[in-house]
C-alpha cells in the first residue's frame, strides 16, 4: 500500500525530509544543517553538491528511521528556498561555480544601473519584481560576466541553470529532467506573470541564452521519476513549490485575502490575491502563489530583511544572553510602551521601503536602559516591520482579518502576543511545525488523488494557538507613530 508522501524541504539553512500521510499528518521528519557561507560585501555562497548529499542523506535517513519502508511512498515533493541560482554542466551535472543564494548582494551596483537607466518599471510590469539583486537572472548575469567562460559554454547550450528545485530534480531523476514550477519561475526575473512563459525580451536584456532555462510545469505535475540508485525504487516527483507559496498553502491560506508569515533569518508575509494578478502601488512583490490546470493562483508578497537574525545578534555577536530561549523571559518584563525604539536595518530595509543603504539605529535611550530594554526593542522591531507590510497590502485594498504564522525562534508567545497588539489582528499559529512540507502534500495529494482539490485538502489544516490584541487603538496608534518616526529618521540624508 503507497500511503505517504516524501517530502523534501530545502531551506537556507537547512535541508528536510518528511514523510506526510493522507490526512496531512507528518508520521517521521529528518533534518541536516547546511547554512550558506557568508563572504565579504555581503556575498552568500553555498556548494550545490553540499546541498545535494544533504537531500541524499535526510532523505534516505527519514525512509529508515520511520520503519515506513520505500515500497509505501507514493510520491515525492520538493519544497525550496527561492532565487539561489545554480549553474551546471548539461553532460555531467557538475555546478560550475558556488550556488548564489537569496541573501547574495553583489549585484547591487549593476541593479542600481538598471535602475537608474529606467528599466525597472517594465521588468516589473512584466515579472511583477523589483530590480533586486534578490532574484536570479542578475545573479546570472554577473556569473557570466565575471566568467566569460561560462557565458561561451552557455551559448553553445553546454550549461544549464536552474533554481534549488530545478537543481535537484535533475540529480533526482539522474540528469533526465530539466524543470521548474511556475512558483520557482516566477522569482527569476526571467518569467512573464500574465503570459505565463518565459520572456524573451528579458532574456534579451540580462542576455541569457534560451537553452538555460528549465522546462515549465505546474505546482503539481507528473515531474518525472527518482532514479532508483537513489532510493532503490522509482518515485514519481509530484509536486515542487517555493517554500514561502508552500507555507502558505501549509496553512490553508487558499482564499482571497488570507496572510500568513514566516519568520526565519527574514521574514515573508504572503497574501493570496486570486485569480489576477495584483500589481502592488505600494512596492509589495507580485509573484505565482500556485498553479495548477486551469488555476493559476496569484500572491502579494513583502519581505523582512532582519527577524530571526536580530536574535543571532543579540546572542552570539552582542553576548547579551548566553541562551536564545531566555529572549522572551527578558522581553516581557519591558512594557509596550517602552522609550527604546529599534529599527534593525544592518543590511537596509525590505518591503515596503526597499532600502539597501539605509543602516539601524536606537532611539530613546536612557540612563534606565537594561539589556532586557534592548532585547524587547529588537524583537518588538520585528514586529513592527510585519506591520509595515500588513499596511502596504491594506493600502492595495486588500483586507487583512487575520494573520497565520510559523518559523523559528521568534514564534514564541510573548513575541506572538506583540505582534497582535502592534497588528491590531488577530495572530494564528499553525498546528504543526510541518507547515511548508503540508503545503507541498497538499500539491502531491492532488496528483494522486488523495484530495478533490486544495479546498478539499485546506480542510485538513488545523490551527495552533490564537493571539487577540489586548491593547485599544489609541496606544497603537500611538507606537506606530513612534515607529514611523525613527524609519524616517534612518531614512534622512546625513
Amino acid at each position: 500500500m503507497q500511503d505517504h508522501c516524501l517530502i523534501i524541504d530545502q531551506g537556507t539553512t537547512n535541508t528536510r525530509a518528511t514523510l506526510i500521510n493522507p490526512q496531512l499528518r507528518p508520521l517521521h521528519s529528518v533534518s541536516v544543517a547546511c547554512a550558506p557561507e557568508h563572504l565579504p560585501g555581503e556575498r552568500w555562497e553555498q556548494d550545490p553538491d553540499t546541498l545535494w548529499q544533504a537531500v541524499l542523506t535526510v532523505m534516505q535517513r527519514v525512509v529508515t528511521e520511520s520503519g515506513l519502508g520505500v515500497e509505501r511512498i507514493a510520491g515525492l515533493g520538493i519544497t525550496n528556498q527561492r532565487e539561489t541560482t545554480v549553474l551546471w554542466d548539461a553532460d555531467t551535472g557538475q555546478a560550475v561555480h558556488p550556488a548564489l543564494t537569496w541573501q547574495d548582494r553583489r549585484t547591487e551596483t549593476q541593479c542600481n544601473e538598471w535602475r537608474q537607466a529606467g528599466h525597472e518599471e517594465d521588468i516589473r510590469a512584466r515579472t511583477g519584481l523589483l530590480l533586486d539583486p534578490q532574484f536570479s537572472a542578475g545573479k546570472l548575469h554577473w556569473l557570466f560576466r565575471h566568467h566569460p567562460e561560462l557565458q561561451t559554454r552557455a551559448r553553445q547550450g553546454r550549461l544549464r541553470f536552474g533554481t534549488i528545485d530545478s537543481f535537484l530534480l535533475w540529480r533526482l531523476t539522474a540528469g533526465q529532467v530539466h524543470a521548474t514550477d511556475a512558483t520557482n519561475a516566477s522569482r527569476t526575473l526571467l518569467y512573464n506573470l500574465t503570459r505565463q512563459q518565459w520572456d524573451t525580451e528579458l532574456l534579451d536584456f540580462f542576455d541569457l541564452a534560451p537553452s538555460l532555462l528549465p522546462q515549465l510545469h505546474n505546482s503539481a505535475s507528473a515531474f518525472g521519476l527518482v532514479d532508483p540508485q537513489w532510493l532503490g525504487t522509482r518515485i514519481p516527483v509530484l509536486s515542487m513549490i517555493g517554500d514561502q507559496q508552500a507555507s502558505l498553502l501549509g496553512h490553508g491560506c487558499i482564499s482571497d485575502g488570507d496572510v500568513k508569515a514566516t519568520y526565519g533569518r527574514g521574514c515573508f508575509a504572503l497574501v493570496n490575491s486570486g485569480a489576477r494578478p495584483v500589481f502592488s502601488q505600494n512596492r509589495l512583490l507580485t509573484t505565482l502563489a500556485y498553479q495548477l490546470p486551469g488555476e493559476t493562483c496569484y500572491a502579494l508578497e513583502g519581505s523582512v530583511v532582519t527577524a530571526g537574525s536580530v536574535v543571532d545578534w543579540l546572542e552570539e555577536d552582542l553576548n547579551l544572553v548566553t541562551d536564545r530561549h531566555h529572549l522572551a523571559a527578558l522581553a516581557e518584563t519591558v512594557p509596550l510602551e517602552q522609550t527604546e525604539i529599534m529599527v534593525p536595518a544592518f543590511t537596509g530595509l525590505g518591503a515596503p521601503y526597499w532600502e539597501q543603504h539605509v543602516r539601524g539605529a536606537v532611539f530613546g535611550l536612557t540612563r534606565d536602559t537594561r539589556i532586557r530594554h534592548l532585547v524587547a526593542a529588537a524583537l518588538r522591531s520585528v514586529a513592527y516591520q510585519t506591520e509595515d507590510m500588513l499596511k502596504a497590502m491594506r493600502y492595495d485594498n486588500i483586507h487583512v482579518a487575520c494573520l497565520h504564522v510559523d518559523g523559528g525562534d521568534l514564534t514564541q508567545q510573548w513575541f506572538l502576543q506583540s505582534l497582535s497588539d502592534l497588528t491590531g489582528i488577530k495572530v494564528i499559529t499553525g498546528d504543526t511545525a510541518a507547515i511548508t512540507a503540508r503545503g507541498t502534500a497538499m500539491l502531491c495529494g492532488l496528483q494522486l488523488g488523495w484530495f478533490d482539490n486544495l479546498h478539499t485538502a485546506a480542510a485538513l489544516c488545523g490551527e495552533g494557538p490564537v493571539y487577540q490584541p489586548r491593547i485599544d487603538e489609541a496606544l497603537r496608534d500611538r507606537l506606530l507613530r513612534g515607529w514611523d518616526d525613527a524609519v524616517r529618521r534612518i531614512q534622512a540624508p546625513a
